[in-house]
């Protein structure tokens, strides 16, 4: 006997009101039942959850025994997609958390959570998103970056565009390399392109051209994910046309070699100090030094992208990089910054630190680190004033240390520590600022 109610007296009425207007997206159906383990609502809900056979296998095979300490077993809790099915012909797809749970002497299950945001799928191509804004529910046309961001954030939302993609593929082939993107990376699709323009997708390069006519794009553009070409795009204006191939074709050589970044200038960064990196080590092969300068990498040409300046991509050695790096920095530090404004209810003035580290509060002391440390902590106040970190100083005998406290989970914590030129401190050095965030995480709990 099966231990969860599947409540299979509603398939028969599901499948004919799915017929009635959604016939069309049969096999995308057909997929979900296949791979999920599925539990009918109502004639016009079904959940799919993404259960492990191995234990729905135990589950079902000692239903009797089990059934004795329903009282015992601890409500389960899995996330689920559902499919809605609407009067007029369209469906509603969502995930939201339900829990499996021991009442009245009876394992039932019951929706724990509303999903926040809701696909409204009228045709094919046809996506709309649904969710709150401004205490308003409000509905949009789906594009490829808010797709991938749902799918970053459920795992349930992104197994079924998996099977979407799939579907799309197979009645339109040039929609292939859409769905490879996809299966490589959720994220590999993140770009500003409205959903239903994939209706008549031939090829990538034709789909940048239709949004961006003044732009010339390279064929390589086809073979590169379409959340690369569109970082491409953003870092294009700091790279001086000489490179522009040279880096699109670093850029597909080694694609599978980056974090794949929520934010596209993230990923433009990544991929030209990455370029850079690459160019000291194969020429250079000072690879002793790499770990003391890779951040350092990420430091100029962020401050070259603030200061809306080319990226030297001419840069073959340690020396000269901390050149331009130090040489940008002392730019922008005498610029005008903001103020540093830390308010009494700074959750980080709770820290209690030792004399030998220093809680930075002002402008002047926060640049002045960054000028006798040689690195770039300035950029920070920013974080500083919306209260995602602190930034410290610790002198250790003649050397002195940049430390960036941040909070995870309502707990302080660290985030980077670098010496001079933002070179790696001793692990002691480490160890010990650590344990101090510890104590004090400690301290409040005790307290609270």
């Amino acid at each position: 006997m099966p231990f969860f109610n599947q409540h299979l007296e509603f398939k028969v009425d599901f499948d004919t009101n799915f017929n009635i207007g959604l016939s069309n997206l049969r096999p995308v159906l057909n997929d979900l039942f296949q791979k999920f383990y599925t539990l009918y609502y109502s004639s016009n809900v079904v959940h799919f959850l993404n259960i492990d056979d191995e234990i729905l296998k135990f589950l079902d095979m000692n239903f009797i025994t089990l059934s004795k300490f329903v009282k015992q077993i601890k409500p389960i809790k899995y996330e689920a997609l559902t499919i809605e099915l609407l009067s007029d012909g369209q469906m509603i797809v969502s995930s939201s958390n339900i829990i499996f749970q021991n009442k009245n002497d009876k394992f039932i299950f019951i929706k724990e959570t509303n999903p926040k945001l809701k696909i409204y799928i009228k045709d094919k191509y046809a996506i709309f998103i649904g969710g709150m804004h401004k205490n308003r529910f409000n509905f949009f046309e789906a594009t490829l970056s808010s797709i991938s961001k749902i799918c970053e954030n459920s795992i349930m939302m992104c197994e079924f565009f998996y099977i979407y993609f799939a579907f799309l593929s197979k009645l339109h082939r040039p929609l292939k390399d859409i769905e490879l993107d996809f299966i490589k990376s959720s994220i590999g699709i993140k770009s500003p392109f409205k959903f239903s323009s994939l209706e008549n997708f031939l090829n990538k390069k034709e789909l940048f051209i239709s949004k961006y006519p003044k732009e010339n794009f390279l064929n390589s553009v086809n073979k590169n994910s379409l959340c690369i070409t569109y970082a491409f795009l953003k870092m294009k204006k700091y790279i001086p046309a000489p490179y522009f191939e040279v880096i699109a074709n670093f850029a597909l050589q080694n694609s599978n070699k980056f974090n794949w970044c929520n934010k596209y200038i993230d990923l433009a960064q990544e991929i030209l100090a990455k370029y850079l990196l690459s160019k000291i080590v194969v020429e250079n092969k000072y690879k002793d030094e790499i770990d003391d300068y890779r951040d350092m990498f990420y430091d100029y040409i962020e401050m070259a992208f603030i200061q809306k300046e080319d990226v030297n991509l001419k840069i073959k050695s340690f020396k000269r990089l901390k050149a331009e790096h130090d040489r940008l920095m002392l730019k922008i530090t005498t610029k005008k910054l903001p103020e540093v404004k830390v308010s009494d209810k700074n959750q980080f003035l709770k820290l209690k630190l030792p004399k030998d580290i220093k809680m930075l509060m002002t402008k002047k002391e926060i640049v002045e680190e960054g000028i006798i440390n040689h690195n770039c902590v300035a950029l920070y106040i920013n974080k500083v004033n919306a209260q995602k970190c602190i930034i410290c100083s610790l002198k250790k005998g003649d050397k002195r240390y940049t430390i960036e406290i941040g909070r995870q989970r309502n707990k302080f914590c660290l985030i980077q520590i670098s010496g001079l030129s933002n070179t790696k401190p001793p692990d002691e050095v480490i160890e010990y600022v650590n344990n101090v965030i510890l104590a004090n995480n400690k301290k409040i709990q005790q307290i609270q």
